[in-house]
């Protein structure tokens, strides 16, 4: 009966830090990867298409102009 109680604690740990680590991924990881490569000013901005309800940008700046993008 002790072998099954450290086995149930053991298993109950791994799936507590399993919980931790998803949770952190999501508070700490998720809101960096909402922004990724987009500056504070594309964020702050209306965007093409852009929904009210949606709070993520991704963006990748370049730095030349629009008739050299798209000739």
């Amino acid at each position: 009966m002790l072998h099954r109680k450290t086995k149930t604690k053991r298993i109950f740990a791994g799936l507590g830090i399993l919980l931790l680590v998803l949770i952190l991924g999501y508070l700490v990881i998720n809101p960096w990867l909402l922004r990724w490569g987009a500056t504070n000013q594309e964020v702050s901005q209306a965007m093409p298409g852009d929904l009210d309800h949606v709070g993520w940008t991704r963006a990748v700046t370049i730095d030349t102009t629009p008739e050299r993008i798209w000739p």
